[in-house]
């Protein structure tokens, strides 16, 4: 092993090392540190490095730095300093007091970690889980959720519940994450099975499952969903489900309206064609010639036709009397002319 003194170690050490008197004063760079600010070894000890400092930092330095120089003991702090090229860098101070043979206090001896990256990757980190949690916050009919199930799926949590849980479901979302079975809970009987089945098939296969249920919310109001989540494998043989709960309510209603609309359009079409076999049937009896059957069974289709429309304007809810014996008559007399 070479023999190398404890000084030139720590001269050449990556690490930007220092040491201070006992006034604060620094007294010694090492070779990073002087390359940090653009020092000579003869600069160092007329250098006053809070000349570095941002003064908006100066607090969060010169607070830790008093405290340990006054009860000498270790401290640590964070600042802003400005590099000799002008660059601002992030460094993490850690110190320790240093005392002579004698145990009287001859200052500080510490290590400055430039913590630059990990700072700017944490905000980044922490500036893009703000924008996803507004964003799951702020969907107007949608809550995203992640549970980490058992390996069974009978024992739940929620590891995560946006904000638009309460919204939805009339549950706050820390209630939901305290105990899951406060959401799960919600689910109406009948739908529970199938939900579940889903979840299983889905699970087979890795794949991501979506699946209508009913929700009873704590106000008694019963309101359709649809759940979609993908699982994933998580620690322990639990399954991880990502996913998103939506409001469907407002589609289904319009479905129930859709359904309803079209049941009623197949039973007034199925009346309009026995009507018009009837009148056809009715025309065949009386009628001397396919000329005369032409022109009776015309008229009598245009009357009715006529009475539709009148029927159509009043939204099929009522008709003026009168206005529909005069739509008939002027049939009748359409056929005797002819």
């Amino acid at each position: 092993m070479p023999d190398e003194s404890f000084a030139s170690i720590a001269e050449h050490a990556p690490a930007l090392l220092w040491r201070g008197d006992e006034h604060g004063r620094c007294i010694y760079l090492n070779k990073a540190q002087r390359d940090f600010w653009g020092l000579t070894m003869a600069e160092v000890e007329s250098f006053t490095w809070a000349s570095t400092l941002l003064p908006e930092d100066a607090d969060k330095v010169f607070g830790p730095f008093g405290e340990g120089m006054k009860n000498q003991t270790p401290f640590r702090c964070e600042g802003r300093y400005r590099r000799a090229d002008g660059a601002i860098r992030i460094l993490e101070t850690i110190a320790q007091p240093r005392f002579r043979p004698d145990g009287v206090f001859a200052g500080m001896v510490g290590v400055n970690v430039d913590v630059t990256d990990q700072r700017l990757a944490a905000l980044e980190l922490s500036e893009s889980e703000a924008r996803l949690r507004a964003l799951a916050d702020n969907l107007p009919y949608a809550m995203t959720f992640q549970v980490i199930a058992s390996a069974d799926q009978r024992s739940r949590r929620f590891s995560f519940v946006s904000s638009r849980c309460e919204a939805l479901n009339g549950v706050k979302a820390e209630a939901a994450m305290a105990d899951a079975a406060v959401l799960y809970g919600l689910i109406h009987p009948e739908d529970v099975t199938g939900l579940f089945d889903a979840e299983q098939a889905a699970l087979k296969a890795m794949i991501g499952v979506e699946h209508e249920v009913r929700l009873r919310r704590p106000d008694g109001e019963l309101r359709w969903f649809s759940i979609s989540a993908a699982p994933r494998p998580g620690n322990d043989g639990e399954i991880i489900w990502d996913g998103v709960q939506v409001d469907i309510q407002d589609r289904k209603r319009a479905e129930q309206r859709q359904r309803f609309l079209m049941n009623e359009m197949n039973h007034r079409v199925k009346n309009n064609l026995m009507t018009v076999l009837s009148i056809a049937t009715q025309t065949s009896r009386t009628a001397p010639s396919a000329e005369a059957f032409r022109d009776s069974f015309e008229a009598r289709l245009i009357a009715m036709s006529k009475t539709h429309d009148i029927l159509t304007q009043a939204g099929w809810e009522s008709a003026d009397l009168h206005e529909v014996l005069r739509v008939e008559l002027e049939g009748a007399a359409r056929l005797k002319v002819h």
